[in-house]
């Protein structure tokens, strides 16, 4: 199983006919949402170097967290942000 439909799968959307907009639609994205990146993109950023200590993932993992930043809103990243947090950081 390819990584990519791995995360599929593990996102309850691994469906063979399904094409990239399926896709989009499954997940519930709206187009007109504003990606996260520069400054709205800076709060996971942190999280990461704070919860990883700084230490850069592979290659192949790097390309994923990166382009699943860029895919989320900013609102939803910072939402995932706090919530970690609270679930692993705090306590």
């Amino acid at each position: 199983m390819s990584d990519l439909n791995r995360v599929k799968h593990l996102a309850g959307i691994l469906n063979e006919e399904m094409d990239n907009g399926d896709m989009h639609d499954a997940l519930g994205a709206d187009e007109s949402v504003q990606e996260a990146v520069g400054d709205s993109a800076e709060c996971f950023y942190d999280l990461q170097d704070e919860y990883c200590g700084e230490e850069c993932p592979s290659t192949p993992h790097k390309t994923l967290i990166d382009e699943l930043v860029r895919y989320l809103s900013g609102d939803q990243l910072e939402d995932f942000c706090d919530d970690f947090k609270r679930q692993h950081m705090e306590g």
